[in-house]
């Protein structure tokens, strides 16, 4: 260092290096700290998350899907002379999916773009379609793996919970669609009711929601007269709720059984 150089160098500029170094030290640690932090709590968070998929899964499910009838209930009902907020939509709709039956509107006087969203929203919130669903994300986990690159042990299990997914997910959609098909057509046949009245109360009373389309529900002369009609809804309310495990657990015997006879070879690792 010249002469000249050494004279630039103040006692001030000397502090102020070593300050900015001691500085920089004490921010390496810290900064350290944070994303060792920052990465924990990822991991946690992924692993919360590999723990819980299929009730986080549902949890998404009910909500977007009960969102989603809202907002275009909302949009529906938005230039009409009764238009409702988007919480008062949601409100209805999160009731159609969950059967609880509860609702701020009149659905005796409502538009008939709202009642079939509410059908709708009633329909996604079945408990036998609802069902169908982890089973779905299973499948497709189990259909990626490798079974090559496993034991033959595993593999076996691995075909073995693929066939019995593949099972559960047919008997509770034809399950879903099969009871409520024939429930219109019986409504229609043998009660002579309306194909319009007998979808909605098929989907009220399968899905628990309890919505009549009259503001007296079943309480007409009329209904009580009808006793097929009475006979039908004494069924119809407990086999998507109760009655439900006993009739999966006789379609799932049944499907196995036919699933023993004619598969051959289908699925993952074959």
């Amino acid at each position: 260092m010249s002469l000249q150089d050494s004279r630039s160098v103040t006692p001030a500029a000397i502090f102020d290096e070593s300050q900015s170094g001691a500085d920089a030290r004490e921010r390496n640690p810290l900064t350290k700290v944070v994303l060792k932090i920052f990465y924990k709590t990822l991991n946690q968070i992924v692993s919360l998350y590999r723990r819980n998929r299929y009730r986080i899964l549902f949890a998404v499910y009910t909500f977007s899907v009960s969102w989603l009838c809202a907002a275009i209930i909302h949009w529906i009902q938005k230039d009409t002379d009764e238009p409702s907020t988007i919480f008062e939509a949601w409100f209805v709709s999160i009731s159609c999916f969950s059967g609880c039956g509860l609702t701020l509107v009149d659905i005796t006087q409502s538009f008939a773009p709202r009642v079939i969203m509410m059908i709708v929203a009633m329909q996604f919130g079945t408990i036998p379609l609802c069902s169908a669903f982890p089973s779905l994300f299973r499948l497709r986990s189990l259909w990626l793996i490798d079974c090559s690159e496993i034991l033959p042990s595993d593999a076996n299990v691995v075909r073995r919970h693929y066939k019995v997914n593949i099972v559960v997910v047919w008997v509770s959609l034809v399950y879903w669609f099969l009871i409520q098909s024939l429930s219109v057509m019986f409504l229609m046949s043998a009660c002579q009711m309306t194909f319009w009245w007998s979808i909605f109360h098929t989907s009220s009373g399968f899905s628990q929601a309890g919505f009549p389309l009259d503001s007296r529900s079943f309480a007409i002369p009329q209904l009580i007269e009808k006793s097929q009609l009475l006979l039908l809804f004494i069924f119809l309310v407990p086999i998507p709720n109760t009655l439900f495990p006993v009739w999966q657990r006789l379609h799932v015997w049944v499907w196995s059984r036919l699933a023993r006879i004619f598969a051959r070879g289908d699925g993952p690792c074959c």
